[in-house]
C-alpha cells in the first residue's frame, strides 16, 4: 500500500513516519522540506498509483491583524483544496484527515458527532470549513473520507507550548512546575492510540465517508496530569498554581467514541499513565 503523508514533519507526521516505515511505501511532502504544499506542481512530481492520503498539513499561527488572519485561513483551504483535487483525479481510495476539537464548551457530557459545532478561534474555523468541503468534494466519488475530530492527542515530539509537555520541561529544567489552573479537565489520547486507529480505518472497508470523535472517553484534570506524572518520578517537584483561570476557559471535555468503536472495532489500549510513561522514558528521565 503506497500511503501519501501530507505533513510529514508535524507531531502526528513524525510518529507516523516512525511507526509506518516498513509496513507501508510512504511518499512524505512537507513544508520543512521546501516544498510548496500549496502549489498542484509538488502533486505532479508524485505519480497517480497511491492508495490512501493522510493530509496533517496545516497553519496553526495566527498574526493579530485582519489581513493576516484572512490570508491563514485561506492557506488552510488552499492546504485541503490541492491535495482533495489531486485525490479524484487520481481515483485514491481514501482520504484520512485528522480535524481538530471542534465542539467549543460543551451543552452536555459525553460530546458525540451531533452535539453542535462551534469554532474557538479562526483556526478552527479553517478546520471546520475544511471538513465540510472534503466531506461535499468527495460526495458520490471513488474516495472515501475518514474524519477524526481528535480531542487532547499527546505525545513525544509534541510542542512546548501544549501542556503536557510544557510541565514535563519545566520539571526537567527546574523540578518546578508553574500552572494557571489546576481544575480544567481534558480527554487525553494518546499517539499510538491515534496510529492504531489509522491502521483499523486503511484496512477497513468503508463504503463511504465517516466522521468519528478520537478520545479515550474519560475525562482527567490538571491535577490529576500532575499527580501522574509524580508518581513516575523518584525525585520531588514543587508545584505553584497562579489561579489565574483562561479567558472562557472550557472547564470539562469528555469524547463519547462509541461510534469509532462500532465502525471500526477500535478502543484506545493506552492508559494515560502508560502514555506519560512513555514519553517521561524517551526523555531520559525515568
Amino acid at each position: 500500500m503506497r500511503i501519501l503523508v501530507i505533513g510529514s514533519n508535524s507531531f502526528i507526521g513524525k510518529h507516523l513516519v516512525e511507526e509506518y516505515t516498513g509496513k507501508y511505501e510512504l511518499i512524505c511532502i512537507s513544508r520543512s522540506m521546501g516544498m510548496d504544499l500549496m502549489n498542484p506542481k509538488t502533486y505532479n512530481q508524485i505519480g497517480k498509483s497511491i492508495d490512501c492520503i493522510i493530509h496533517l498539513a496545516a497553519n496553526t499561527v495566527i498574526h493579530k491583524s485582519d489581513d493576516s488572519s484572512a490570508s491563514f485561513y485561506k492557506e488552510n483551504i488552499k492546504l485541503i483544496v490541492q491535495a482533495a483535487k489531486f485525490a479524484k483525479e487520481n481515483q485514491v481510495k481514501l482520504f484520512i484527515y485528522p480535524n481538530t476539537y471542534t465542539y467549543g464548551n460543551p451543552q452536555y457530557l459525553p460530546i458525540d458527532e451531533e452535539h453542535p459545532i462551534s469554532p474557538l478561534s479562526l483556526y478552527h474555523e479553517s478546520k471546520i470549513e475544511s471538513e465540510e468541503y472534503l466531506l461535499d468534494y468527495f460526495k458520490g466519488s471513488l474516495t472515501n473520507v475518514f474524519v477524526g475530530r481528535l480531542f487532547n492527542v499527546y505525545g513525544y515530539h509534541q510542542a512546548n507550548h501544549f501542556l503536557i509537555p510544557r510541565i514535563i520541561e519545566q520539571i526537567k529544567a527546574s523540578r518546578k512546575v508553574v500552572l494557571n489552573d489546576l481544575k480544567p479537565k481534558r480527554d487525553f489520547i494518546y499517539i499510538k492510540d491515534l496510529l492504531n486507529l489509522f491502521d483499523q480505518v486503511i484496512h477497513s472497508s468503508m463504503d463511504d465517508s465517516v466522521v468519528c470523535n478520537v478520545a479515550s472517553g474519560n475525562a482527567n484534570s490538571v491535577l490529576d496530569l500532575l499527580n501522574i506524572i509524580k508518581k513516575q518520578l523518584n525525585f520531588q517537584i514543587e508545584v505553584e498554581c497562579l489561579d489565574q483561570p483562561r479567558e472562557n476557559e472550557i472547564y470539562e471535555c469528555t469524547g463519547n467514541i462509541d461510534k469509532v468503536k462500532s465502525v471500526f472495532d477500535w478502543c484506545p489500549e493506552y492508559s494515560l499513565e502508560e502514555g506519560i510513561h512513555d514519553i517521561l522514558a524517551r526523555k531520559g528521565m525515568i
